[in-house]
């Protein structure tokens, strides 16, 4: 068996961390932006149906309390999308701690 050359470990590692900045950057990048729209599509439905109330002859605000603002809406989707990202690293370690723990049967393996 020969020996993996050490620039070639190191190039990949660095290939790899580009990538997941890479990816990073992207997620956060199309975060914002998801904001920024729901932050957009909210005023204008607030205004739409304000628009459409008063175009009626109601002069009344739609409650608060049956809809999400913007803002919460786009702080819950951070906290799933944080949540999945948890679970999902949570059972990655599960999965390497079961598949490297030593006293691991012969139909484990």
């Amino acid at each position: 068996m020969t020996t993996p050359d050490v620039t070639e470990w190191v190039s990949a590692l660095r290939s790899a961390t580009d990538q997941a900045h890479d990816r990073l950057r992207s997620a956060r990048e199309n975060a914002v932006a998801a904001e920024y729209s729901l932050i957009s599509d909210d005023r204008m439905a607030r205004v739409r149906f304000d628009g459409a109330l008063r175009l009626r002859g109601f002069d009344i605000k739609p409650p608060a309390v049956d809809h999400y603002s913007a803002t919460e809406l786009a702080s819950l989707l951070t906290r799933l999308y944080n949540d999945g990202r948890r679970h999902a690293f949570d059972q990655r370690e599960r999965d390497i701690d079961r598949d490297f723990r030593p006293d691991r049967t012969e139909e484990e393996k």
